[in-house]
Order: structure tokens, then sequence, then C-alpha cells
């Protein structure tokens, strides 16, 4: 599904002040997802109404966003990619 135009600045914003300085899990915020050979990372995002995950691999420097699901979809779309 895709994000409401009204959330998507609330949600770009999310990932730039959190993954830009310390993509690491900390917190309640961040936490490393089981199951993946790879680590992968969740990022919650929540706004009015609206309640994302940011799926996110970290590579050298970088940080690679799987997908932006919102949370009822999470579990089902983490299931395919295990």
């Amino acid at each position: 599904s895709a994000v409401r135009p009204d959330f998507r600045n609330t949600l770009l914003d999310a990932i730039e002040s959190e993954l830009s300085t310390n993509p690491f899990p900390r917190g309640k915020i961040i936490k490393r997802l089981q199951g993946f050979r790879i680590p992968t990372y969740e990022l919650r995002a929540r706004g009015v109404g609206e309640n994302y995950r940011v799926v996110y691999r970290i590579e050298g420097r970088r940080v690679l966003i799987i997908m932006l699901p919102p949370r009822r979809e999470l579990d089902r779309r983490l299931s395919r990619m295990r």
C-alpha cells in the first residue's frame, strides 16, 4: 500500500534523523530482526493514524532501505524474505 502524502514527509524525516547518524539498534525505535543471515534492522515510524516500519540493512557506510510496510503487513512481508 502507498504511503499517504500527508505522512510522507514525517516518514522521510524519521528516516533521515534516525538513520543518518546512528543506524544501529537502540532503545525501542530501532531493533535487529531475527532470522536473517544478513543483519537486517527495523525502524519504527509513527504519525497520527499511521504506523510504518522501515526495514533496512547496513552496507559499509550506506543504509539500504529494503521496504517500508505498514506495521500490519510487516510479518507477512518479512516471512517472504527469510
